[in-house]
């Protein structure tokens, strides 16, 4: 049995724990830390007495759900983490729930409908693949955790002939912004999304760090930028992108190679990065051309959710 209440950020250990669990039984390594789960409690947007549940059998969590919306309230970010020695109807009961709360935020960005977007690990046999198929979800995209090990003799590249790279504090927020939405306005998932909101959810992440943020100019206008974090053991590239009118330059490239330096210089062993495996820009190509390999792979879910009448 379990019982289902609305999460506090004091859970964030709990969460960590079930989390944990979730991801040993799920891919045989834990692929979250203990910061991912207060970032989680606390991310801009969420409101926990409405958009999160917390399921718990004697003390333990045992179930995590949650259902919110960006800025722009186009679609439904859903999360859903289930520990291994929990029933499946778990599952299906935290599923529901989700389902439910994306109707209500359709209707209250006065949508007809919304389509929520969920994780999970890849493989037909992975229980919560089961779980979100006999719910209802599809999946529609996959996605690789790429990896590359670096070491102290990683050097990073000297900037070619025309180009200007801004690193850390003269990374500018604004430029960055900017090139981001524009590098990532088709692809897969994308959301439009205000300045105020982006960097505030920036600011939220697990491992924030200014000092890894990476921009590229060339011929002074804005081309490229790179978002870098610290994680426990691990560089990771958050973002990286090339406007569309400096693609084939060499730019993701030179950046990424960059980064691997700077993670390199402060004794990360490794960086790490996550890829639609479906991209249109290469950037697959790009990461295996440069050494990194593929770990392991997620397949994402989505579910068209109709809006609560009126």
């Amino acid at each position: 049995m379990y019982a289902v209440r609305r999460p506090r950020p004091s859970d964030a250990p709990a969460l960590f724990a079930l989390a944990a669990a979730d991801d040993l039984a799920e891919i045989g390594v834990v692929d979250y830390e203990l910061a991912d789960a207060v970032e989680e409690l606390t991310r801009p947007g969420i409101d926990l007495d409405s958009d999160a549940w917390l399921a718990t059998n004697g003390g333990r969590a045992v179930g995590y759900a949650a259902a919110t919306t960006r800025s722009a309230g186009a679609s439904v970010d859903a999360e859903v983490y289930v520990h291994p020695d929990a029933p499946d109807a778990l599952y299906a009961d935290l599923l529901a729930r989700i389902g439910v709360r994306a109707a209500e935020h359709a209707r209250a960005y006065d949508t007809a409908s919304t389509v929520a977007t969920v994780w999970a690990p890849a493989g037909g046999d992975k229980r919560t693949g089961r779980a979100l198929r006999a719910a209802g979800w599809n999946g529609v995209r996959q996605f690789a955790r790429m990896i590359a090990d670096v070491g102290p003799g990683t050097v990073a590249p000297d900037p070619p002939d025309r180009v200007v790279v801004r690193a850390g504090a003269d990374a500018d927020e604004t430029a960055v912004h900017v090139v981001l939405t524009e590098a990532f306005a088709e692809h897969f998932g994308s959301t439009a999304e205000t300045l105020e909101s982006w960097r505030e959810r920036q600011q939220a992440r697990a491992g924030y760090d200014r000092s890894l943020w990476l921009l590229a100019e060339y011929d002074g206008e804005l081309a490229a930028a790179l978002i870098g974090r610290r994680l426990e053991g691990l560089g990771w590239v958050q973002g990286l992108g090339v406007r569309r009118a400096f693609r084939g330059r060499g730019l993701g490239r030179l950046l990424l190679r960059m980064s691997f330096a700077r993670f390199a210089g402060l004794g990360f062993p490794q960086v790490a990065l996550g890829v639609d495996i479906e991209n249109s820009t290469g950037a697959l190509r790009l990461y295996e051309s440069v050494g990194m390999r593929r770990q392991f792979l997620h397949d994402c879910y989505q579910l068209t959710v109709s809006a609560v009448p009126p």
